[in-house]
């Protein structure tokens, strides 16, 4: 069976997959091709469910992104009789996804440009975020900051700012 939506997907008939089996390999960006055939091939009796995200190429020139599971399928005496799959177009999550990478990095970029210490911290005095001011004020690195209760950075200062930092918080 191949469901209708494979032709709004992938762009071509159901008919050419009936046709042709393994057709639709032959839609996977070359980039993506080898993952998602070593993906497959641990499809089997110890493991009976994968799953991959790999892009297509439609024949009119468009990409698209999709998720795909593929299963084992057993008999009743419990012996692989095949393998059945459910591909799902996940292309417009994908390019949210992309947009707000992008989006991140951008902030990141003019977080750390700004000449200003800035920092954000919890309720427990932990420090979330750090700006690369901080850090080169304290001598370390952001991943060095990031996570850990800001008296293990300013070990001197940080009890007599707690109460206002919770203030703020």
């Amino acid at each position: 069976y191949v469901s209708p939506a494979y032709e709004r997907v992938w762009g071509r008939s159901a008919e050419s997959l009936y046709s042709r089996p393994k057709a639709w390999v032959e839609a996977i960006l070359p980039a993506d091709r080898e993952r998602v055939y070593a993906t497959f091939e641990t499809l089997s009796r110890d493991r009976p469910e994968v799953s991959v995200e790999y892009r297509i190429a439609r024949p009119d020139g468009t990409v698209r992104w999709i998720h795909d599971r593929g299963f084992t399928v057993r008999d009743a005496a419990g012996d692989v009789v095949g393998h059945t799959g459910v591909a799902t177009d996940v292309t417009e999550r994908k390019q949210v996804e992309t947009a707000l990478e992008r989006q991140q990095a951008e902030l990141r970029a003019l977080f750390d440009l700004l000449p200003v210490m800035i920092w954000f911290k919890d309720t427990e005095n932990r420090i979330r975020r750090v700006n690369k001011a901080v850090a080169d004020a304290a001598g370390l690195t952001v991943e060095e900051i990031e996570g850990r209760p800001s008296v293990e950075i300013y070990p001197k200062d940080a009890a007599k700012y707690h109460a206002d930092d919770l203030e703020v918080i």
